[in-house]
């Protein structure tokens, strides 16, 4: 063979070897904290801190709280809820997202809790990202949204889903997203580079992108897992380690989360007819190794029926009439309460029916500070065949 032929042979197996090349990155995207503690009046200065008090109320608490450190935004608080069912001096704290992009973001959090006098409680929001340009053998997150909906590819595991798109001469994918609304566990995968030019640019995230090696001059998708109602945590099947996520440390340990979530719940076959969806063919996606760590508590809600709706009523009669004998007992059968309603579908149930004590186990600021919208609905565009 000519030197020519090798060079050429060369040069096309870098072409290749790039056109294949993978890059994920995993960040944090929203991070919410359940805090106690929340006084009722603050001083400007709190430490590193400076707080002010924004003006109005949300619909669960009276007051709102925007924190500083220096001239930086950090985080949004908000505190001393209307309803008596939680404790009058609880609250939420929301990180301002730019700082999720960054190493520090734990300190952060720690200063903010030892400055502002909180108590950590838990963490009652996290979401978690994972940013890449294709999935494996160069299949096109479009073209995966495709298969998906035409049911060349299934999805072990039941749940409910919706797709957004978009109808010329063609159908074209943009979004689609895994969960309800009152899940635990919603997931979405979108094109993130749309989101970035039509809603909210957002100049730290491509800097990210950039030095992780991710490639600018194409689209740019995302696959977020978004976790609420405070799972109990990871639990390491190598060593028997628990990390809670009662505990900051958890945010040491979120990139085996987003991996343990990945493998458990985005596993998708190529559809052949068995019976068993399990023995179909797995399709590759992504290149992420499979921790040790899974997620406890984190389990596909079952379907109520009119039986669970009649024993839900029951407990929560129960627990008030517990109330004014023993109110241990009281707070197990709330524990009870809330556990039933999460393993099965009865938040709507309890949000019509029993509002109150949907308030004090679902609530949430969403929406009212500095909300993101996840049911984000991507503009119309030409969109790129892969």
């Amino acid at each position: 063979m000519s030197l020519h032929s090798d060079c050429f042979c060369l040069f096309i197996f870098i072409i290749i070897d790039n056109v294949f090349t993978l890059s994920e990155v995993i960040t944090l995207d929203w991070l919410q904290l359940h805090v106690r503690q929340v006084q009722e009046q603050y001083g400007p200065i709190m430490g590193r801190f400076t707080i002010l008090k924004a003006p109005g109320q949300t619909k669960q608490f009276k007051h709102i709280y925007s924190i500083y450190e220096g001239k930086e935004k950090v985080a949004t608080m908000v505190g001393r809820p209307h309803s008596g069912i939680l404790k009058p001096d609880s609250g939420l704290m929301k990180i301002e997202n730019r700082f999720l992009y960054t190493d520090t973001v734990k300190e952060l959090v720690t200063n903010l809790l030892e400055d502002l006098q909180l108590a950590f409680k838990n963490i009652s929001r996290l979401d978690i990202a994972c940013d890449f340009n294709q999935f494996m053998n160069n299949l096109s997150p479009e073209r995966f949204i495709h298969r998906f909906a035409f049911g060349d590819y299934v999805k072990l595991m039941k749940t409910k889903f919706n797709i957004h798109g978009m109808h010329r001469r063609t159908n074209t994918f943009e979004y689609i997203r895994f969960g309800s609304n009152t899940s635990t566990l919603c997931y979405y995968l979108y094109n993130k580079s749309i989101e970035m030019r039509e809603k909210t640019n957002k100049p730290y995230i491509t800097e990210n992108w950039r030095n992780k090696g991710l490639d600018l001059e194409r689209e740019i998708w995302r696959l977020e897992f978004s976790i609420h109602s405070n799972p109990r945590g990871l639990v390491y099947g190598d060593t028997g380690e628990v990390v809670p996520f009662s505990k900051l440390d958890v945010l040491d340990y979120y990139q085996d989360v987003y991996r343990g979530l990945f493998h458990r719940y985005f596993d998708f076959r190529k559809e052949d007819g068995q019976a068993k969806k399990e023995r179909m063919k797995k399709i590759p996606l992504l290149e992420l190794e499979k921790p040790s760590a899974n997620i406890m508590r984190l389990v596909p809600k079952l379907d109520s029926n009119r039986m669970d709706k009649i024993f839900m009523k029951m407990l929560i009669g129960t627990n008030a009439e517990m109330r004014e004998i023993n109110f241990e007992v009281s707070n197990k059968i709330a524990e009870l309460i809330k556990y039933y309603s999460d393993s099965r579908e009865l938040e709507t149930y309890l949000r019509n029916k029993f509002p109150d004590y949907y308030e004090k186990f679902y609530v949430t600021p969403d929406g009212e500070i500095n909300s993101t919208n996840k049911n984000y609905k991507p503009v119309p565009h030409e969109s790129k065949n892969n």
